[in-house]
Formats: structure tokens, sequence, C-alpha cells
């Protein structure tokens, strides 16, 4: 079960997001402080099923997806809303023995490429981060229970 809320570490500062919805038994959708109805500031949770084809079991999918949208400035002068995003997606083929230790994997190496300065992912979440937090976030993306 993921928490009710999350904080990101963002350049020096950190922002909340709360719990706002789960959407079709595999996504969770949190809302940060500037959400509004015209205006986006989502953290997503995905997973997505595998499809079977032959004898392959197929691949199941995990990602976090983080949209702001953010005004831009055009060509022309004027300015528009225009959607941020960022993700962090993981894949892995159904069948593999002890898919948590790859996703965790995974998930550490995707961190320690970004060289920034975080080799933990708990690193990015605020200071009350866990292992268990990350394993919370394994077990979402292996077929765990949502919230």
């Amino acid at each position: 079960m993921l928490p009710s809320s999350i904080t990101l570490g963002t350049a020096g500062s950190s922002v909340v997001f709360e719990y706002h919805e789960t959407v079709g038994g595999d996504k969770l959708v949190y809302h940060g402080p500037n959400h509004s109805d015209r205006r986006r500031q989502t953290l997503e949770f995905i997973r997505t099923a595998p499809k079977r084809s032959g004898v392959n079991y197929g691949t199941r999918r995990g990602f976090i997806r983080k949209t702001t949208d953010v005004d831009v400035t055009n060509a022309d002068g004027s300015t528009a809303m225009s959607p941020s995003v960022s993700t962090l997606g993981i894949n892995w083929p159904v069948g593999v023995d002890n898919a948590e230790d790859l996703v965790r994997g995974e998930i550490y190496a995707l961190f320690s490429v970004l060289q920034i300065g975080m080799t933990n992912p708990l690193d990015f979440f605020d200071n009350n981060a866990s292992e268990t937090e990350l394993d919370t976030i394994v077990a979402f993306f292996t077929e765990g229970s949502l919230r």
C-alpha cells in the first residue's frame, strides 16, 4: 500500500503530493499543492498488465510519471500552458525469477546513471523515506496491492 502523501525533494525545496484517486486498479494519482482544474501538478504510479503472445507470457511495465503544467513563450511571443513530464519506467518479462529483486536493482541502476548525487533512490523522497517505502513501490510494480 502506497502512503497517502509523498514528499519529493526538488532543487532545494520539497513538494508534498496528496493521494487523489485510483484509476482502473492499475494507476494511483497524487496531486501537488498547485494542482487545479486548469493546471496539472500530478504524480502517478502506473503498472500495465502483460499481453501473452504464443508461449511468451509478455512483459510487465511499471512507471512513475510526474507532470507539471508550466507557462511557455511561443515563437510569436504569445504564451501558452504546456506540460513538463518526467518518467521513470521499468519493463521486465513475466516469468523471471525474483521479479522484486530485478525491479529494485533497475531502480537503483537508473538513479546511479542519472549521476545527480543520488545512488539511493530513497534520497529522491523526503528524509523520512525508508526501505519499506521502496519495497512498497516495488510491490506495486510487481503486482502488489494498490492502496
